[in-house]
């Protein structure tokens, strides 16, 4: 199949942790965007509780539109401030990395 945008990572917080120690100081889209109510994974259509345990605190608050996008805090300030929570919603149109999957 190829490349795609990653879905929900098996393991968010040890993902986050391999790519600030093993690759650098990255914030990475991930397969998500917003329906106006929640974030949803592109491939599959599920949705990201807005409580989700995974989220910043205070997000995604009212970054659910469908200009905002999932982003994963991949940076060490935010790893250190955040240990347990790198998702973050944005704006689409903010320049950041995408974290892809190769599907075979």
């Amino acid at each position: 199949e190829g490349y795609v945008m990653a879905t929900k990572p098996h393991d968010a917080i040890t993902l986050r942790k391999y790519i600030v120690e093993h690759i650098g100081d990255y914030k990475v889209y991930l397969g998500a965007k917003g329906d106006g109510s929640v974030l949803r994974w592109v491939r599959t259509d599920d949705h990201i509780s807005n409580t989700d345990d995974l989220w910043k605190p205070n997000h995604p608050g009212s970054r659910v539109t469908t200009s905002d996008c999932l982003l994963m805090m991949s940076h060490e300030s935010y790893l250190n401030d955040n240990p347990t929570q790198p998702f973050y919603s944005t704006r689409c149109t903010t320049p950041r990395y995408t974290l892809c999957e190769y599907l075979i």
